[in-house]
């Protein structure tokens, strides 16, 4: 009954009463003609099933080629953001030359005292897209992963999907990232394990998660001032 329901209501395959199944394009007064036509020419035969494996890698072909030209589209985007980003302030902390974008991200991926400034004028979504690895700690990644879900608690798999979902680089690079989330979670007491009968599930201590940070920011404005 749902196959029937589904197939009786107006779709892709028949427009302005022409038939749009590939190689075909036969037309037709009405739809219930046209479902006669469907039936008995496009049944599940040898040469329909071919016609379908085609179309389903073409679909596959469009999809990876709208990604490659979001990425595009991204980088164009940043690329304009840093031109914008160069004539309007001075960076004092680094010498850096801005040849391309990844240049930049990489000088400040690794520089919490510069985080906020990158997420800031680099949206997140440029990150889904392009094969660059995230401006941010992976303790800072964890407890955002942790503190979207509904209950504020993960299972260790949850955290690993969510890495994979929101970024393009924790998608297609080495899985060696993993082990960091890993000693990530072990290494800081702001991460605490909670063991249950279903498995063990990760949940953030916020306390002390802010404790840890202003530890850091004295530890930095320390450094400035030896430096000085």
């Amino acid at each position: 009954a749902f196959i029937l329901t589904e197939i009786q209501r107006p779709s892709s395959l028949f427009v302005n009463g022409q038939c749009r199944w590939p190689g075909c394009d036969r037309v037709f007064e009405g739809y219930t003609h046209f479902l006669r036509h469907l039936n008995r020419d496009h049944s599940t035969d040898e040469k329909t099933i071919a016609q379908w494996r085609v179309q389903q890698d073409l679909v596959r072909h469009m999809e990876n080629q709208l990604i490659q030209e979001k990425q595009k589209l991204h980088a164009m985007q940043l690329h304009l953001q840093l031109f914008e980003c160069i004539s309007t302030r001075t960076v004092r902390l680094f010498r850096i030359h801005f040849d391309t974008a990844r240049s930049f991200v990489r000088a400040f991926r690794n520089n919490d005292s510069h985080s906020e400034h990158v997420i800031s004028f680099f949206s997140v979504d440029y990150y889904k897209y392009a094969n660059l690895r995230p401006p941010y700690t992976y303790a800072f990644l964890i407890r955002w992963s942790i503190l979207e879900a509904p209950d504020k608690q993960r299972t260790l798999n949850e955290i690993y999907n969510w890495f994979t979902r929101m970024f393009f680089y924790f998608r297609h690079n080495s899985p060696t990232w993993k082990n960091a989330v890993r000693h990530n979670l072990s290494l800081h007491k702001c991460f605490v394990r909670v063991d249950g009968r279903t498995g063990a599930v990760w949940t953030v201590d916020e306390e002390e998660f802010q404790k840890r940070k202003g530890q850091k920011i004295h530890r930095s404005s320390c450094c400035s001032l030896i430096l000085r």
